[in-house]
């Protein structure tokens, strides 16, 4: 995952391109096909790209959302499941919170779709029915109780957090006001 920006533009986008097709060559995969909608940022060098890599560039239609299903479903996941429950103060705090949540979500969290028995991608994970049931602490699951609850919850992700010191302090003193 690459790093945020506030102002992404088209060589930002193109940078991600590239970034994107090394990690595919580096895991062994052959990328045949990119669904992609008509933002400006996507241009003509972009396509280029992917067509060098021998994947076929597939434009959406125009006010289609539906079109791209997958990412559009993607993306509200990534909204409702945890950017909408919390404040980033800074790209890096922002960036912490998308890794936090990208490793649950690829090792953790059970996914839905037909013959995968709703089975989780940690190679280490063994289902048992047996022993009590323990509840590892995430991100946004302690967001769910009382303003001392989330101010609690909001000082335990600043500590994890990589953030100025002056930002910690700033974001304490509002807790605390």
């Amino acid at each position: 995952m690459s790093l945020p920006t506030i102002h992404p533009c088209d060589e930002w986008v193109l940078q991600q391109a590239r970034n994107a097709t090394m990690w595919l060559d580096d895991i062994g995969v052959k990328a045949t096909g990119l669904i992609r909608d008509r933002d400006t940022k996507f241009t003509t060098r972009f396509d280029v790209i992917w067509k060098s890599e021998g994947a076929k560039v597939h434009k959406t239609p125009v006010r289609s959302p539906m079109a791209n299903s997958f990412a559009e479903c993607y993306i509200g996941k990534i909204k409702s499941e945890y950017l909408n429950l919390f404040y980033c103060f800074s790209l890096d705090h922002l960036d912490y919170i998308n890794r936090e949540w990208l490793k649950y979500y690829h090792n953790q969290r059970p996914h839905q779709g037909i013959d995968i028995n709703n089975n989780v991608l940690d190679v280490d994970f063994k289902p048992t029915d047996q022993g009590e049931v323990k509840r590892e602490q995430r991100l946004a699951e302690s967001f769910r109780g009382t303003t001392a609850t989330l101010r609690s919850s909001l000082n335990t992700i600043i500590r994890k957090s990589p953030l100025p010191v002056q930002t910690e302090r700033r974001i304490h003193r509002a807790l605390i006001a």
